[in-house]
């Protein structure tokens, strides 16, 4: 009986709804900038007078962010890209996908930065591989910003060169702009659209598409629980070259109604599609925590607007239901705290929050005032509220009050903790009264280590937390965990003893897999570990604090993910579907560059000894010494020859982003590993002309390895940040087996 039914059911949900039918919608041409693949030559840090708000000290060389290529389409002129210097950069934008190879360019606009150039090329490629050179602009006296092409240019790429004459100096460009042609055929229509239900909390999308008469550029996915929606982006919830979707984290026993539209390069749509629904299983759908959620809340350069869209939307797919922005260095977060957001800014925001809403995740809007706010003084509260309400007016009903990492956070005590109680009381009642369904988080300046811990080693401390019970109890207070801003295990004991001091679950700032400051050059592709099963007794929520690299990112959240939703939670299990989903085109190369960056330095449990090839590294050195070591110098070999290969096959990645994240590690591994074939060849090798020529091979691949700034299998950190925070191991697994067999 039930097969029947879900069969009718599937047929019924196939059937166009009332006034649906063939349709295309002329659009205002789109710059499709945004969607591209942005890569260049080079990006560099910015300058001290590039640093907005006066505030030098935030800017430290460990935490000071770069002008990066994505920067060059977030859709905002406060951000740039700029290089190291002119001599032969570049910068390009990968436009072609798999719906659509060579798309149609008729326009680029370059708006340039302080530093512009005057003598540059530009070039397309068809295949991403060879180049041709379209124009070439010498223009010393006149500004060129804008290049129409007629006919269109059929690429897949454009790039921007710059040569090698020009001055030492560099180039900026705040933004690129590219457009498709005036259309006169609409795109393909969607044909053959199928809704499933998959689980309680899953549904299936399947489609198929015609060419004719124009090619689509991307299909758009919108989804509502009514079935009289509009196409606007507030129901938005993918946009994607592919033909089939899966929507995740959807709630039991609930319809969904969804239509999906083909769109031309230039941005002409076709609606002919009908809506389709499909309603998941009844049940219950199990979550460790009600917040589950990412913070953007690290040092270094913030992420592009683009990217934070893509990163909804795998939050979406993966149980996280929160996200709060909170970049320290976004000035008008931090610095700027009193001044309102451009407009181009606030423009971005809006989108922020629709997407967000499509998707279902709450987006938290942090602010971080403690630099230099009077916490007594009327003028500074009004101006905190009046930057709130503009964050309101936007969209945005969730904050979070941002008072860590401030001037006097080694004398907090009661009366500092007293000013702050005020100061979170009152804007959580003016949030109230602008909407009762505001929320508000808290970060105090003091946020690390147990309760007890600071009962034993500074009163002041203690009490200044002790305080923070007189906060609002609807207000979440956030921790990092009981180890000094990096906990590499969370346990419920040391939680439940802020839940009772706060009469409240508290929410978790989880530090991983951060890797600003000090750790800026690892990259932690390993799973969430170290987190009690049970913490749901005493917490509300669990942020984590991603890279800088967003895309990288995504894998230790996929397993944060799973342990939100998974009740026997497995790292190791969860790791597995990480690279399996995430690494579509290069599964077996992101398995060998992950299994070399499960370490980190402030974990003393997570040794460069996690990394697979070490059990084949010390096999060998046994062998070795007992003179009988031909098979594991071959199993070794076999494998440090198959890493000496990683970047040919990690840039099949369908993921090109991550590609590009992942590239710089992914080529030190390979030198690594020719090192180590060739360090082996020499422990090996009879020949004393051969024997020298493999030591100085070894030497010299593992000095162009030290040239690449990314730790791989590394442990190692600066001086200054070892002594901060403490570390147990100074190792580089790949150097000290080199050194080792050479020496």
């Amino acid at each position: 009986m039930r097969i029947k039914f879900m069969a009718l059911f599937f047929l019924i949900s196939l059937i166009p709804m009332a006034g649906e039918g063939m349709e295309k919608i002329q659009s205002q041409r789109i710059n499709r900038a945004p969607w591209a693949v942005v890569s260049a030559s080079s990006y560099r840090r910015a300058r001290l007078s590039e640093v907005k708000g006066g505030s030098i000290l935030l800017y430290a060389p460990q935490v000071w962010n770069h002008w990066v290529p994505g920067y060059v389409q977030d859709k905002s002129r406060e951000t740039f890209w700029a290089c190291q210097n002119a001599c032969g950069e570049w910068i390009e934008l990968e436009l072609g996908n798999s719906l659509l190879n060579q798309v149609p360019i008729s326009r680029l606009i370059i708006d340039w930065g302080e530093d512009r150039a005057r003598v540059y090329s530009l070039l397309v490629s068809k295949d991403g591989n060879t180049y041709q050179k379209i124009r070439e602009i010498n223009l010393e006296d006149s500004d060129s910003r804008e290049f129409d092409f007629m006919p269109p240019i059929l690429a897949r790429s454009i790039r921007i060169e710059f040569p090698k004459s020009q001055s030492k100096k560099g180039i900026s460009i705040k933004e690129i702009e590219v457009y498709g042609p005036d259309e006169e055929l609409m795109p393909g229509p969607v044909l053959g659209v199928e809704a499933k239900a998959m689980s309680q909390s899953e549904i299936q999308l399947n489609w198929r598409y015609s060419s004719q008469p124009a090619p689509a550029y991307l299909f758009k996915i919108y989804r509502a629980e009514e079935p009289n929606f509009e196409l606007d982006l507030s129901d938005l919830i993918e946009e994607t070259d592919k033909t089939f979707y899966i929507d995740k984290s959807l709630k039991p026993g609930t319809t969904y109604y969804y239509q999906i539209i083909s769109e031309s390069f230039s941005g002409d749509r076709n609606l002919s599609a009908p809506k389709v629904f499909a309603r998941t299983y009844s049940g219950t759908v199990y979550y460790r925590l009600r917040i589950r959620g990412v913070i953007e809340g690290f040092y270094n350069q913030p992420w592009t607007h683009t990217e934070r869209i893509r990163m909804l939307r795998f939050m979406a797919k993966n149980g996280f239901n929160y996200y709060i922005y909170a970049p320290k260095n976004d000035p008008y977060h931090r610095q700027l705290w009193r001044e309102s957001y451009p407009l181009e800014e606030k423009e971005n925001f809006k989108e922020l929050v629709m997407t967000a809403n499509a998707l279902g995740i709450t987006l938290n809007y942090g602010i971080s005032p403690g630099l230099n706010i009077d916490y007594n003084a009327p003028k500074e509260k009004e101006l905190l509220k009046a930057k709130l309400k503009e964050m309101f007016e936007l969209g945005v009903r969730a904050f979070t009050l941002c008072l860590d990492d401030i001037p006097g956070s080694a004398r907090a005590n009661q009366e500092m903790a007293l000013d702050q109680v005020k100061l979170v009381n009152e804007l959580y009642r003016f949030l109230k009264s602008l909407d009762k369904g505001c929320q508000l988080f808290f970060v105090p300046t003091v946020y690390s280590f147990a309760y007890s811990h600071w009962q034993e080693k500074n009163p002041n401390f203690a009490r200044y937390l002790e305080t923070l019970a007189q906060i609002e109890p609807e207000v979440l207070i956030m921790w990092t965990g009981p180890s000094q801003t990096f906990s590499e295990e969370i346990d419920l004991k040391s939680s439940a003893e802020y839940q009772r001091l706060w009469g409240r679950k508290i929410l978790i700032w989880d530090n991983y897999p951060v890797n600003d400051g000090g750790l800026q050059n690892h990259i932690f592709l390993g799973p969430y570990l170290g987190r009690d099963l049970k913490l749901g007794e005493a917490v509300e929520g669990i942020f984590s604090n991603p890279m800088f690299l967003p895309n990288a990112s995504q894998i230790a959240l996929f397993t944060m993910g799973r342990y939100f939703t998974v009740p026997n939670y497995d790292p190791g299990q969860a790791q597995e579907e990480a690279i399996y989903e995430l690494g579509k085109g290069a599964e077996t190369a992101l398995k060998d560059l992950s299994d070399c960056l499960l370490n980190h330095p402030l974990f003393p449990s997570r040794n460069v000894s996690l990394a697979p090839i070490q059990k084949l590294m010390e096999g060998f050195w046994g062998a070795y010494q007992a003179g009988n070591y031909e098979l594991q110098a071959g199993a070794l070999k076999a494998v440090l020859e198959r890493y000496a290969h990683n970047p040919k096959m990690l840039a099949n990645l369908d993921n090109k982003r991550l590609w590009y994240e992942l590239k710089p590690a992914s080529e030190k591994l390979s030198l690594y590993a020719q090192a180590s074939v060739w360090a082996l060849n020499y422990l090996l090798e009879k020949d004393p002309n051969k024997k020298k020529l493999a030591k100085r091979q070894a030497i010299q691949l593992l000095e162009s390895a030290d040239q690449i700034k990314a730790k791989v299998a590394d442990n190692r950190i600066g001086f200054i940040y070892s002594l901060l925070l403490g570390k147990s191991e100074n190792r580089s697994l790949f150097d000290d087996f080199i050194q080792k067999a050479i020496k």
